[in-house]
């Protein structure tokens, strides 16, 4: 999925879902929805997961939401 086939909504939370996994926006991560995964002494589902990651590995997700913004309005700018 290309950062132009996001819903608004998918690119102001910085992830999106398909049938089977939790993705991403922003780097390769992604979770299954079928699977729980473990983080320190709790486990957490698929959506759970993909926040804790973006609140963990994406802590200034403002800085890249503006960033993919920018690119999809002005692709070719660099």
């Amino acid at each position: 999925m290309t950062q132009i086939d996001l819903t608004l909504t998918e690119l102001e939370q910085g992830w999106h879902q398909s049938a089977d996994y939790f993705s991403c926006n922003y780097c390769d991560a992604h979770f299954a929805c079928d699977q729980v995964f473990p983080v320190d002494d709790a486990f957490y589902p698929a959506e759970r997961m993909i926040q804790h990651h973006l609140q963990t590995a994406h802590p200034d997700a403002t800085h890249l939401l503006i960033q993919t913004a920018n690119s999809i309005i002005n692709p070719n700018r660099n």
